[in-house]
């Protein structure tokens, strides 16, 4: 829970910032610079300068590269669970911001600010470099305000994604996931035990974690031929359901060796032959 609280005010506050930062650069792009190039040479060279300098106050600062650092973290805790749709808005639009703002700011405008301010307003040749600093500076300027706002938008969508999926676990009741397993002739104790050996080994490992609430493995009767094993994991809510894909993807089935039995894997010992998904909301289990 602790980590879902951090998880919503890390995105909230890369969406706030980036939104601002990307306002904030769409002015330069779309008005600042332009006023600044109707001036006389030396007063919109002077009037950068100053712009310059006065940026890089606390408050800028924190927006900027507070934002970077929010972007970063959300980064890191999306790839947890990167098969939700909500952590893929997540992870994109902070590599988006990463790149776009945060790269482009270090490695174009700063350079060039940095050599602006050596510059003498006065100098007889400031005229070519101050026509060529407003080309590339607003060149890279438009790549920052796209990618600001992109982010934005992003993170905006991934914190609608996060509301929808806590809508969804609000509304009660355990996710059961039911796979329906085919035996080889005369193999239902081996692809049994296999189930046992293999899938229920990492299950144990998850429910111990708090990843999932349980297991288990049901036979099928003769009068239902189309399958003769029933193996059910059960889980709190949709939330915890969502994100169980990933975690056995990243944590569970790289730690684990599979273990045959009598020689041979599931391919040889049977076959998924279907699946559901269902919310249980109540009643005898």
């Amino acid at each position: 829970m602790v980590a879902l609280v951090l998880e919503f005010y890390v995105t909230l506050f890369a969406a706030v910032g980036s939104g601002l930062i990307g306002g904030l650069l769409f002015a330069f792009s779309n008005f600042v610079m332009k006023a600044l190039g109707r001036q006389p040479t030396e007063s919109g060279v002077q009037s950068m300068q100053a712009i310059n300098v006065d940026i890089v106050n606390p408050l800028f600062l924190l927006a900027f590269f507070g934002t970077a650092l929010a972007a970063l973290l959300s980064a890191i805790l999306a790839l947890r669970q990167i098969a939700m749709l909500g952590a893929v808005f997540q992870l994109v639009g902070s590599v988006i911001y990463l790149v776009g703002v945060l790269g482009a700011t270090m490695l174009g405008n700063v350079p060039m600010n940095n050599r602006l301010a050596r510059t003498n307003a006065r100098a007889q040749d400031v005229t070519d470099l101050w026509q060529r600093y407003q080309r590339d500076w607003v060149r890279w300027n438009h790549v920052r305000s796209a990618a600001a706002l992109i982010s934005c938008v992003l993170f905006v969508l991934a914190l609608r994604q996060s509301r929808a999926s806590t809508q969804e676990a609000s509304r009660g009741g355990e996710i059961w996931e039911v796979t329906y397993l085919k035996a080889k002739s005369g193999g239902v104790d081996a692809l049994a035990n296999y189930i046992r050996q293999n899938w229920f080994v990492m299950d144990a490992k998850a429910r111990a974690a708090g990843h999932m609430e349980g297991f288990r493995l049901l036979r099928g009767t003769p009068a239902d031929t189309s399958w003769d094993l029933m193996e059910i994991s059960v889980y709190r809510d949709s939330t915890q359901h969502a994100r169980i894909d990933s975690i056995f993807r990243v944590v569970y089935r790289p730690a684990h060796v599979p273990v045959l039995v009598e020689g041979k894997g599931l391919k040889e010992l049977g076959a998924i032959v279907g699946s559901l998904t269902t919310r249980w909301v109540g009643g005898d289990k």
